[in-house]
């Protein structure tokens, strides 16, 4: 038997479809998180078809939330018969999650797509929680799934949960979840500007005060730590820094002051509104993963990767695309002066990127 612990992160343009790999590698277990958006799902449905038809049966779904480049394609997904994926549990929190009923409760706006595929005979649907949300008070010690992986919820509260009710509606629509619906582009938050040209300042940059996200739909995200064979993997989706970090600090108090990780999927894609110092003070991690094509948001910003190397030696960046954003970290003269290594795909394989869990 050989081992394997693997995170693929797939062509979902700026959004994120992951695969944790893990097990027998000749008869492995997965766990899926997002699907990226509609128009990525042919691209996703090109990798997921290559996994042996007898493996399609994955141990868990997660959608982490209703942005749309998270969510879309699991409605495409869900509805192909020709990849004909199953999964022995999917964790979502749709409307009814919100208010703390489960999912017979069904109330509130009516047509989620998603929530109707769900629905249907056979499907499973938060069976680990009862039926109910999942949420951190359900879910207070690490969960066992098949095949010797943990799962550590830290994201959502019930707090958060409860300040979406108001926006479900919008946010559903935004994300083209509301049949006859189609979902718009977000304009861009003040503030923000393109990456320019030049190496960046890493100094300047990491002295930006850190803002928090105020989106109340990321601030819903279902983040996890996956762990096997004692590595550890933080999957953040879009959650927010201020919750991370409160889930994080006791788990790192009892490390010793930091929470040792083998690698940390960096929230929003790399926004500098998701992590902030604080939170990358209380993980032990070297490696980071980047998963973004810069669309829309131009993910990651140079605020967050500065912040990630003020943070010492040693790091490993790793990047599913090769973008304008993310190429401007491969430069030989910063690598030299702050110590890290970049990680891309190959050319040929832009927004594809295996990384091995396993590996120091």
């Amino acid at each position: 038997m050989t081992d394997v612990f693997r995170l693929d992160m797939l062509p979902a343009r700026e959004g994120d479809c992951l695969v944790l790999t893990y097990g027998d590698d000749a008869s492995p277990h997965r766990v899926m998180v997002d699907t990226g958006r509609k128009a990525t799902y042919r691209s996703i449905k090109k990798s997921l078809s290559l996994i042996p038809s007898a493996q399609r049966r994955f141990e868990l779904l997660i959608v982490s939330h209703i942005d749309r480049d998270h969510i879309e394609g699991v409605i495409e997904m869900l509805s192909d018969p020709e990849l004909a994926i199953s999964f022995r549990d999917v964790w979502f929190n749709g409307y009814q999650h919100l208010q703390n009923g489960d999912i017979e409760a069904f109330g509130g706006p009516q047509g989620e797509a998603l929530t109707e595929l769900l629905r249907r005979p056979g499907s499973t649907w938060n069976k680990r929680f009862k039926r109910r949300s999942v949420e951190l008070a359900r879910a207070r010690t690490p969960i066992g799934l098949p095949g010797g992986l943990t799962l550590r919820l830290l994201s959502p509260h019930r707090d958060e949960l409860l300040a979406l009710i108001p926006e479900w509606d919008r946010d559903c629509k935004k994300a083209g979840l509301v049949k006859d619906v189609a979902g718009w582009r977000e304009p861009l938050p003040s503030g923000i500007e393109g990456f320019g040209g030049g190496s960046p300042d890493v100094e300047a940059l990491a002295a930006v005060p850190f803002t928090p996200d105020t989106s109340k739909s990321n601030a819903t995200s279902i983040a996890v730590v996956a762990e096997y064979k004692n590595r550890r993997v933080l999957l953040a989706a879009d959650g927010g820094a201020e919750r991370l970090a409160a889930s994080l600090g006791p788990l790192a108090q009892s490390e010793g002051g930091r929470f040792a990780l083998g690698a940390f999927k960096l929230p929003h894609h790399g926004s500098m509104y998701n992590l902030s110092p604080q939170l990358l003070k209380l993980v032990d991690c070297r490696r980071f993963l980047i998963s973004s094509n810069g669309s829309y948001f131009d993910h990651p910003q140079p605020e967050t990767i500065a912040r990630i190397l003020k943070t010492g030696p040693g790091v490993e960046l790793v990047f599913n695309y090769r973008s304008p954003e993310t190429l401007a970290w491969n430069d030989d003269g910063l690598k030299a002066t702050w110590g890290y290594t970049t990680t891309y795909p190959p050319p040929a394989q832009d927004g594809t990127i295996s990384v091995n869990l396993l590996a120091s």
